[in-house]
């Protein structure tokens, strides 16, 4: 049975995926992505696609990554998106079954997907994403089982950890939209686990760092998206937090009492 549920929900993702890369593709270019009756367009040659030529993953697939009219590459992005949002919703199935947790976690999939890229891609995090992010962390805060001030005390942590550096920084450490997608993170997690996220964030930051340092794509000094890293850190903790953070200390406490 939890198969099933897993290959429904990814085959949802996938669906979703599909949409999202509307707004991963309109909304930096201020372009509406809801507009009712607006059918998908080829970005190269502006050709209406059909509907076989929307099918998650599979058309993309079929049509080696080009467009059936103008013959030109489609961006990776659009099966990396799909194909992303599919795997995070199975493992949200798998993890959460048939639950309340799992639309939060759908939901929050869906914010975290363009933020990723679109601060990849274009080093911002638009406030249509960051804004609405930070009132749906407040209500699936709440609705979760926190106390009725974790998420307002962990949202005036991140705020405050990221908008110290961006004042000592003047702007150059984080961005703006750090400091949003922090207030998210505490008003979803609460104070005491909003910490263990933005452990992971840098974790993974770090690691994303070595990586294309050694494999010199990204030369020292240079500036990397934070954003993305955000994103992953609070869905980490979110899908998996009391069990990461009791691993850390029961492990901690066997290398301590080893001495």
């Amino acid at each position: 049975m939890q198969a099933i549920l897993i290959i429904i929900f990814a085959l949802l993702g996938a669906s979703i995926g599909s949409f999202l890369n509307v707004v991963i593709y309109r909304l930096p270019r201020h372009k509406p992505f809801m507009r009712f009756g607006e059918r998908s367009y080829c970005p190269n040659c502006k050709k209406k696609l059909e509907t076989r030529d929307l099918i998650p993953i599979l058309s993309f697939v079929v049509l080696r990554g080009k467009c059936r009219h103008c013959k030109k590459h489609i961006s990776w992005q659009y099966i990396l998106v799909e194909t992303l949002t599919a795997v995070l919703f199975g493992i949200s199935a798998g993890v959460f079954g048939l639950s309340w947790h799992l639309l939060f976690a759908l939901v929050l999939i869906g914010f975290a997907i363009p933020i990723i890229i679109i601060d990849a891609r274009h080093k911002v995090i638009p406030d249509a994403l960051s804004v609405p992010l930070i009132i749906v962390a407040f209500v699936i805060g709440e609705l979760s089982g926190l106390a009725w001030y974790e998420p307002l005390v962990g949202a005036g942590v991140g705020i405050a950890f990221f908008g110290a550096q961006w004042l000592l920084s003047k702007g150059k450490w984080v961005g703006s939209g750090d400091i949003r997608i922090g207030a998210a993170m505490g008003a979803l997690l609460g104070w005491k686990y909003v910490f263990a996220a933005l452990i992971v964030s840098y974790l993974l930051g770090t690691i994303y760092s070595l990586i294309v340092l050694i494999a010199k794509k990204k030369k020292l000094g240079s500036t990397i998206a934070f954003g993305p890293f955000l994103v992953l850190g609070m869905l980490v903790i979110y899908f998996w937090g009391p069990d990461i953070v009791n691993w850390y200390f029961n492990t901690y406490w066997l290398i301590d009492s080893g001495y």
